[in-house]
């Protein structure tokens, strides 16, 4: 892995005939004494050291400072961090790129003027419209004393922070599960603020999706054994709030997952939730390669929401073995539960079942959901018992209107079922 790190700039007074080489052995000391401080106190989220790069050399005008930039390119360096202990040309040594985060330590010395250059840089920053933060110690420190103040290590440790934090987004998504919840603003995605502020795209994933990825057990199921195992040796459950309680229906209904399955449930969840957010490359060697995915539950087209026809049957097969959507399937008209918007409830009309129940389809077309965008056409999915005593399954696409697709499955059935 290329991990994210932490570029050293050594800053120095570039005038030769002396003065710069009086510098030299402070001015990268002092850029090895900040990249030991963060090597020794920062961890990756893999528990890896942060690792630094320290410029070649130290930069003392503008041929030196593209060197840097070049070298810390080829490192993956996410922030840089400039050190010095005296006045150098700030406009000719500051780091340019606008891809990196970036601060300044200025030494506070008894001899040499840090500070001032620490003033000047900020404002050439300032002035170009890059962000920079500045870090310099409260107290007065001797030429020779090579240690870092704690104020100045805490200021440089959070600087490092937020460089590893950034780095180790970069080029990764923000993965949204679900939608807003009870119409809390906070709980929405908002892609702008994550493009412009992080630097990183977003996904949508619906809940259907993990649900589907649950009943089909699309994980591994080594490792879905291992982890229930573990959470059934070291997870206490606690008493059930709700027992003995008369409940009315309509909230017992709710309780998608029986009490005594709720661990199994989470096991998978868990599982199912990792694999979406950084994959599992075991998923593709079983034959589970991500064929499917689910960014909304009610259809709206997104590049990211997609399917074959084999998925559609899986999924239909395992809604129709639920008891809950079986139900829902099968209505010919549907009342929705109560909600404060629509206290009476919705009623939703099955157009497939009333329409096909007057085609011949050597059986009994008992489930049905259609669907419509531009770019698939008119879509059907169905379950059938046919007049041989077997289950069918159906899901068409690409149908030009909603008649032609219904007869299209009624054809099909024909096709697949004896009379």
């Amino acid at each position: 892995m290329m991990y994210p790190k932490i570029g050293i700039r050594p800053v120095i007074d570039g005038r030769w005939g002396g003065v710069r080489e009086s510098l030299e052995k402070q001015t990268y000391s002092m850029a090895q004494a900040a990249a030991r401080l963060i090597e020794d106190n920062l961890r990756y989220p893999d528990g890896t050291g942060v690792q630094c790069v320290i410029s070649n050399t130290t930069i003392g005008g503008g041929a030196e400072a593209a060197r840097c930039a070049e070298q810390f390119a080829a490192e993956n360096v996410t922030g840089t961090l400039s050190v010095t202990p005296c006045w150098c040309y700030g406009t000719e040594t500051l780091d340019m790129d606008p891809g990196t985060i970036k601060a300044v330590w200025g030494f506070n010395g008894t001899e040499r003027p840090g500070a001032v250059y620490l003033a000047a840089v900020m404002a050439a920053y300032a002035q170009r419209g890059l962000p920079a933060f500045s870090i310099y110690g409260r107290d007065v420190q001797d030429m020779d004393d090579h240690g870092i103040p704690e104020d100045v290590a805490e200021k440089i440790l959070r600087f490092a922070r937020g460089v590893v934090s950034v780095g180790w987004m970069k080029n990764k998504s923000y993965v949204n599960l679900g939608g807003v919840a009870m119409g809390i603003a906070g709980s929405c995605c908002n892609a702008d603020m994550f493009q412009k502020y992080f630097g990183i795209r977003t996904e949508w994933v619906d809940m259907t999706e993990i649900l589907r990825r649950i009943r089909l057990e699309i994980y591994d199921p080594a490792e879905y054994k291992r982890a229930l195992s573990w959470i059934r040796e070291n997870c206490r459950e606690g008493f059930d709030l709700n027992a003995g309680k008369d409940l009315p229906d309509v909230i017992r209904r709710s309780k998608v997952v029986p009490p005594d399955q709720d661990w199994e449930f989470i096991a998978g969840m868990t599982i199912v939730i990792r694999d979406i957010l950084y994959g599992n490359e075991k998923l593709a060697q079983m034959g589970m390669a991500d064929t499917t995915h689910v960014t909304n539950c009610v259809g709206l087209y997104n590049e990211e929401h997609y399917s074959t026809v084999y998925d559609m049957a899986r999924i239909l097969k395992t809604a129709v073995d639920d008891p809950f959507c079986r139900d829902v399937l099968s209505e010919h008209i549907y009342t929705t539960s109560y909600t404060e918007q629509h206290p009476e409830g919705l009623r939703v009309s099955n157009k497939f079942l009333r329409n096909i129940e007057d085609l011949d389809t050597h059986g009994e077309v008992l489930c049905a959901k259609t669907g419509f965008v531009n770019q698939a056409g008119s879509c059907a999915a169905s379950y059938c018992l046919g007049n041989d005593g077997r289950e069918y399954l159906c899901v068409t696409a690409g149908s030009t209107s909603s008649k032609n697709c219904i007869a299209d499955q009624a054809q099909l059935y024909r096709t697949f079922i004896p009379e």
